[in-house]
């Protein structure tokens, strides 16, 4: 029994030493669907040879490495998948650099690189990959594949992090605190937690289902965090941050007092209500379109960018669609304090169910607006002493009734419009069998359609507010 069990543990043991000395291994499949020249590069060790299978007929190729990159190409006589086999020759070829992009690769086995830091395998069509034996990883580059998952755990020397364009549902990261650069765009990420990664400096989120950050250093120089359902960030803690996009949120408020090193801010499509960048002085670019600002908050801001002491680039105040109001009729609505800036008067232009009202149907005076009709009304308020891209305006809309709450649709008993808000068809429902005459207007009155049908395709036009006129009666359409 006691030579069993020293034959075993000898048989382990030699397995083992093999295991460790085992020459170096790199292997992947990949489509030939065409004629051109397939290409990877690698780096080997300096004068050690490894040997390239390409999985045809052809004569196994020996190349001598020189330390840097070699650019290896093969040109394939068949359209087919083939297996590629590059191994070097003894235990001290090394192989610490490799680059398959663009290659329709289905397949990568790397768990024998135990040397590999840079690994760029972007533009292919991997589902799988297995990184659990290449502890020493540095830069690593897998977008654009359609990877659902990838364990990077036994990483810890990590550094740089580009998972774009996958399929990943969670990204774990605690083990990597040396995590310096991270790009997960565009996956389906529903948490991010980066509290260990506290050297990180570039954090690149944008395009995934993120409700939160959790994240604590205070190192971020860069943040494009857009298009996810963020409702805050707090931004205090990032005193060094440089570039903030958060466009495309659920963000009611920003505040950016503390990041005086800011320069670029993108904060578009929210519903931010204030903006203040009194307090970011190097700020050249900045975009807070379609939010739901002040006309004062734009003004403010074009003046602060004026005084830059630096070139600005880039600014677009756009317009700013604020939450609508239910009035009374005859009761003031006060806007004074945007009546005028820089000693230029601000222009109100009012529509009523879309349509230009009359004269009698409101006043205006000092800022303060009063209706006087039952009606939908829009009032859109610019004024040229605010400079940007394009002409900043803010909309207002206000449901006027006698109880302070409006049905426009009872101005039009003969047609009913469904579903209403709509994201794709509107139907137009006629207690007769006449087909309407139809017009939609844009919230700035700007007619955009006119047909006669029952129904129309809202499919293409952007979210928001319209206003449908049938047969000379006009009635509010919500665009979802």
């Amino acid at each position: 029994m006691k030579k069993l069990n020293y034959l075993f543990f000898t048989v382990c043991f030699f397995a083992y030493c093999f295991s460790l000395s085992a020459n170096e291994v790199i292997k992947f499949t990949w489509k030939n669907d065409d004629y051109y020249n397939k290409t990877f590069s690698v780096v080997a060790s300096s004068g050690k040879t490894y040997t390239i299978d390409w999985g045809d007929d052809s004569v196994i190729q020996t190349i001598t490495g020189t330390g840097e990159w070699q650019p290896i190409n093969h040109k394939y006589d068949h359209i087919n998948e083939y297996q590629v086999v590059v191994e070097g020759d003894s235990v001290d070829c090394l192989f610490t650099n490799f680059i398959c992009s663009n290659s329709k690769l289905t397949t990568l086995d790397i768990k024998a690189c135990k040397a590999l830091r840079t690994l760029y395998c972007q533009n292919n069509l991997l589902t799988v990959l297995d990184l659990s034996e290449n502890t020493e990883l540095f830069d690593l580059k897998c977008s654009n594949n359609l990877l659902n998952s990838i364990s990077l755990c036994e990483n810890g020397n990590l550094e740089v992090l580009n998972c774009d364009n996958n399929l990943l549902t969670e990204l774990d990261l605690n083990t990597n605190i040396t995590l310096r650069n991270l790009s997960c765009n565009n996956n389906q990420l529903t948490t991010l937690d980066l509290t260990t990664n506290t050297l990180l400096w570039n954090l690149s989120c944008a395009n995934n289902r993120l409700t939160n950050l959790n994240q604590i250093n205070t190192t971020l120089n860069f943040l494009e965090c857009s298009n996810n359902q963020l409702t805050n960030i707090n931004t205090n803690m990032y005193t060094k941050l440089i570039s903030l996009g958060c466009s495309s949120n659920q963000l009611t408020t920003l505040d950016v007092s503390a990041n005086s090193a800011l320069e670029h801010l993108f904060c578009f499509d929210n519903q931010l209500a204030t903006l203040d960048i009194s307090a970011n002085w190097a700020l050249g670019e900045l975009d807070c379109s379609n939010n739901r600002l002040q006309l004062s908050d734009l003004y403010n801001a074009s003046v602060m960018l004026v005084k830059h002491p630096f070139d600005v680039l880039f600014v677009h105040l756009g317009t700013q669609l604020l939450a609508p109001q239910k009035l009374i009729v005859n009761n003031p609505v006060d806007y004074s304090t945007q009546k005028e800036f820089g000693s230029i008067a601000t222009v109100f232009d009012v529509l009523k169910n879309g349509l230009p009202p009359h004269q009698n149907d409101y006043t205006i005076l000092d800022g303060i607006i009063t209706f006087y009709d039952i009606a939908y009304y829009t009032v859109t308020m610019t004024n040229s002493a605010i400079k940007s891209f394009g002409t900043a305006k803010v909309i207002a809309s206000f449901e006027v009734g006698n109880t302070g709450i409006i049905d426009v649709t009872q101005q039009m008993p003969a047609f009913t419009i469904y579903p209403n808000p709509t994201s794709n068809i509107l139907y137009i429902k006629t207690t007769n069998e006449v087909i309407p005459e139809v017009k939609l207007y844009s919230i700035e009155g700007k007619q955009l359609l006119y047909l006669r049908s029952t129904e129309i395709d809202m499919s293409s036009y952007p979210a928001g507010i319209y206003f449908v006129q049938i047969e000379g009666k006009t009635m509010k359409l919500i665009k979802m």
